[in-house]
C-alpha cells in the first residue's frame, strides 16, 4: 500500500496530506516531517491550534522541523511512497479517531498519530518543542467535548 485511503478524512485532513506531498517534492519519500509541516500549514485545523498552544515558543515547531529537513534535492520517484513512519502515523491516526469515538479523521487525529509514532522525525521535533501525546490528547478532548456540565450532587 503506497497511499493510505483518505475516504474518512475531513477536507482539512486531505489538504494536510496534499501539503505534505508538496513539502516532500524534493524528497525520495513523504515522511512524518512533511506531514507535520502540512499540519502546521492548515492553521485553521485543531492540530495546528493544539501545537500553537503547547509548543515552547511561538513558531518553534516549524523552525525545528525545517531545520531537520534533508535539504539535498533528490530525484523524486514517479510514485512517491510514504515512509514507514508516515504510514504508521496515518494508521495510528485512524486508531486515535476510533478511540475518541469519531467516524472521521481530522487534523487532530493525524497529530496524535504522528506523536504516537515516536521513531518518526515529527514526533521527535514535537517532543523537543514541548508537545507530547498526553498534553495534545488532553487539549484536543477538552476542545472537542467542550465545557463539561457538572450536575448538582454529582
Amino acid at each position: 500500500m503506497s497511499k493510505p485511503s483518505t475516504e474518512r478524512y475531513t477536507q482539512r485532513s486531505r489538504r494536510v496530506i496534499a501539503l505534505a506531498r508538496h513539502h516532500a517534492r524534493f524528497s525520495e519519500r513523504i515522511g512524518t516531517e512533511h506531514l507535520l509541516l502540512g499540519l502546521l500549514d492548515e492553521s485553521g485545523g485543531l492540530a495546528a491550534k493544539t501545537i500553537a498552544k503547547l509548543e515552547s515558543g511561538d513558531g518553534s515547531t516549524r523552525i525545528a522541523v525545517l531545520n531537520r529537513l534533508d535539504n539535498v534535492p533528490k530525484q523524486r520517484p514517479e510514485k512517491q511512497p510514504y515512509s514507514t513512519h508516515c504510514k504508521k502515523s496515518l494508521e495510528l491516526a485512524v486508531r486515535e479517531a476510533l478511540r475518541m469515538g469519531h467516524m472521521f479523521i481530522g487534523t487532530e487525529h493525524i497529530l496524535l498519530g504522528v506523536l504516537l509514532e515516536e521513531d518518526g522525525t515529527a514526533a521527535d521535533v514535537l517532543h523537543n518543542t514541548g508537545v507530547t501525546h498526553a498534553a495534545a490528547a488532553a487539549h484536543i478532548e477538552k476542545v472537542v467535548n467542550g465545557p463539561q456540565q457538572v450536575l448538582p450532587g454529582a
